[in-house]
């Protein structure tokens, strides 16, 4: 009677508070791995979604003020690669009434912002690059904060074509590149990533 009354020894009890300790550490780890990758997930496709509403305004030809002879462009630039990362969407004018094509980068002068994108919770754009056609990249990247990085991929009708023109840190442009990679960072893991390519043809993939 006396061993069938008898309650947990300390051992077992440790044992019992380590295995459940084990298995809480198991879940929350996994629990903020899946609402990490579902976040980055979200912003590509927002990153994705802007670039195609650029599109959409520049075939459509959306009005700037009393003006409909102007592309529409994403700009990221060194506030995309800060954390919390933010980018825009801005009417790329014309660079003279006679001509409805812009110079394919964001101009604060002449140009003008439409929307702005803010990501949350210190997510942001670890990098973007744009490529020739030979495969040469130029990059920004929060490595070294290169202050005068900027990429602008811009639409004009009636080409659903992209431009895309990248600075460097030297102030160097590089127009009319071949496609262009926007990656998104989760700021709890850094192998957590989702990149965003624009093709020069206007094709918009997420990977």
């Amino acid at each position: 009677m006396r061993n069938v009354m008898r309650g947990f020894t300390l051992a077992e009890l440790v044992v019992v508070i380590a295995i459940m300790i084990i298995v809480t550490t198991v879940v929350l780890y996994n629990y903020q791995n899946f609402n990490s990758t579902t976040l980055v997930t979200n912003y590509a496709y927002e990153v994705a979604f802007a670039i195609k509403e650029a599109q959409v305004y520049g075939l459509s030809v959306l009005s700037a003020g009393n003006s409909f002879q102007q592309g529409y462009g994403i700009h990221f630039d060194n506030n995309s690669l800060n954390s919390p990362a933010n980018f825009f969407l801005f009417a790329d004018m014309p660079l003279a009434t006679s001509s409805p094509v812009g110079d394919g980068i964001f101009a604060s002068t002449t140009d003008s912002r439409v929307k702005t994108y803010n990501f949350v919770g210190n997510y942001k754009v670890a990098k973007f690059c744009a490529f020739n056609s030979a495969g040469n990249s130029t990059c920004g990247s929060t490595v070294g904060q290169e202050i005068n990085n900027s990429l602008d991929i811009t639409f004009v009708r009636p080409n659903p074509d992209a431009r895309i023109v990248i600075y460097d840190k030297l102030l160097n442009k590089q127009d009319k590149m071949s496609r262009a990679e926007i990656t998104i960072v989760s700021p709890q893991n850094a192998s957590t990533t989702k990149m965003i390519t624009v093709y020069s043809t206007g094709q918009i993939s997420i990977k």
